[in-house]
């Protein structure tokens, strides 16, 4: 019987490193790097697990399996593979080395043996990548790092002269495993073996097997590797590894999958054409004659409003709201945290609708309205206004307020969120500073506006009243909102309400998008008590 064996090299008695051929008998068995460039095979040693060395031989009929497979026999032998013995029969063993030592093996049955199983390791072994040493070697840092699905594949690969090829230990699962279960599950444990040894490797391609289970584990190991420096291959027909494609296309199958594997996409990079097109979104005048020239409401936008006490903020605010929805059909949630929605919005909503619809001053309470007056207030109300009001028992913060939101537009169908005021809500900094803590709060708020296509108002109150030399109030900016200057840096518009007697200033003093959703500036108006409706102030 011929055997073919791989002597172990004068290196040391403790490291068995199989001896290799020289660069020019390499040359003439296709050991080569990226087509063009020779490299020396990087060796693992041929220790067993209890310290002894191995004869290191394949027998004929395991090189025929071998040969079979297209794989050359020299390039396995030189990765440490032989023929042993498990179970009563002959098995092709795949010795998996640590930092120098074999701490496991692979033993394939590869004659079908009944008493065998078809893949056998030995009891107590470690976990680690096929292989692995490879890493270790720095001469070929800088060329990229080939993960394969099995032992086969990686020899396809080192064969044609990707030499610093990895196997895992243990095939593909059939179902994902999330990052956060690796403290409970060794899965990927040799994936944290390595982490160090690929620190700084720029290139990683996943060679995993083209069925399902294989895309589960390519899409794993990306996550854990990190996909800005993972690339993934497809195959060529009728092949779903390396190994086929070696043997039904050659070694031209296997470096031309290579060549052509895509980097993993990444949300966020693009190339100028790969950018997905905008959808514009709708712009709305709100019907308040030289204030439309300032102020459009965009959906997916965020406006903060602010202004001193009693200046006027939520009374504007609800003269706005009730024009946009008579001009355009919207419908509007109003997250009132000062006001009672019972009392206070209801009567300024039943004052503004005598007046626009009716053309007649509103009664002075609900029971002196008259049956027909009622039912159409109350289709009105019902059709255009939502309210998120709090218990006395709830806790007002942020994941209290998003879901409520989120209710307000899945199930109410909500155009507009008015939340008033800020001031009045519970925030849990959690150590943070309180710019940190508006950042994120903001971050949230526009975040919730894109995803939903919705329009979202914060009043928010100046931390501070400042007089003049005369003692008159003066108009606040958005810088003096309570606690931070990241309202005006992040709002897409600003504006201030000012009240100075009977004049109201409505003024923006931010449009991120000047363009778009309006010019900075002012106009002025007058209030009528009575009928709820801000009327343009035009001076003699």
């Amino acid at each position: 019987m011929t055997c073919y064996t791989a002597e172990p090299s004068a290196v040391g008695k403790d490291v068995g490193v199989l001896s290799v051929r020289t660069v020019e008998e390499r040359s003439q068995i296709g050991v080569w790097v990226f087509v063009t460039q020779r490299k020396e095979i990087y060796m693992s040693s041929a220790i067993t697990v209890d310290g002894g060395q191995d004869s290191m031989t394949l027998t004929e009929q395991a090189t025929d399996y071998i040969a079979e497979r297209g794989l050359d026999v020299e390039t396995a032998i030189n990765l440490g593979v032989y023929t042993s013995s498990q179970h009563g029969t002959e098995v092709i063993a795949l010795p998996y080395l640590r930092d120098g030592k074999t701490v496991n093996h692979k033993y394939k049955n590869y004659l079908g043996a009944s008493n065998s199983p078809s893949w056998s390791q030995d009891k107590g072994g470690e976990k680690v990548v096929w292989n692995r040493d490879v890493l270790l070697d720095d001469s070929i840092q800088h060329l990229p790092v080939i993960i394969t699905e099995g032992e086969w594949d990686c020899i396809a690969a080192v064969q044609c002269g990707f030499v610093r090829s990895i196997s895992v230990p243990d095939g593909a699962p059939s179902k994902s495993i999330e990052p956060e279960r690796d403290s409970v599950s060794h899965k990927y444990s040799y994936i944290r073996d390595i982490v160090e040894l690929l620190e700084d490797c720029k290139e990683i391609i996943l060679c995993t097997d083209g069925d399902t289970n294989g895309q589960v584990l390519r899409d794993d190991l990306a996550i854990r590797l990190g996909k800005t420096r993972c690339k993934f291959v497809s195959y060529p027909k009728n092949c779903k590894d390396l190994n086929d494609a070696l043997k039904l296309y050659g070694e031209k199958g296997v470096t031309e999958t290579i060549a052509r594997a895509k980097w993993f996409p990444v949300d966020g990079v693009y190339r100028f054409d790969e950018l997905p097109e905008i959808n514009e979104r709708p712009v709305y005048n709100l019907g308040m004659g030289s204030l439309d020239y300032h102020f459009k409401l965009r959906r997916g936008d965020f406006t903060v409003v602010t202004g001193v006490p009693s200046s006027g903020k939520s009374t504007f605010l609800n003269h706005m709201m009730c024009k946009l929805v008579k001009n355009h059909d919207m419908r509007v949630c109003f997250a009132s945290f000062e006001q009672a929605p019972q009392t206070d919005h209801l009567r300024a909503l039943r004052k503004w609708w005598f007046w626009e619809y009716k053309n007649k001053i509103a009664p002075t309470h609900v029971k002196y309205m008259d049956e027909s007056d009622t039912t159409e207030f109350n289709d009105w109300l019902d059709r255009h206004f939502r309210v998120i009001y709090p218990s006395w028992e709830d806790s007002v913060d942020i994941n209290w307020l998003l879901e409520k939101m989120s209710a307000s537009v899945v199930q109410q169908d909500c155009d507009v969120i008015i939340i008033d005021p800020f001031n009045e809500m519970e925030h849990n900094t959690e150590g943070e500073s309180m710019t940190i803590y508006i950042g994120w709060f903001i971050k949230n708020l526009k975040r919730f506006a894109s995803k939903h296509n919705v329009h979202i108002v914060v009043v928010a109150h100046p931390r501070k009243i400042n007089k003049d030399k005369d003692g008159n109030v003066e108009i606040p900016t958005l810088y003096d909102i309570e606690q931070s200057a990241m309202w005006y840096n992040k709002a897409d518009l600003g504006m201030i309400i000012h009240r100075n007697n009977s004049i109201t200033a409505a003024r923006v003093a931010k449009s991120r998008y000047e363009d778009v959703i309006g010019k900075r500036g002012q106009v002025l108006y007058t209030y009528d008590e009575e009928t709820a409706h801000f009327h343009e102030y035009e001076e003699v």
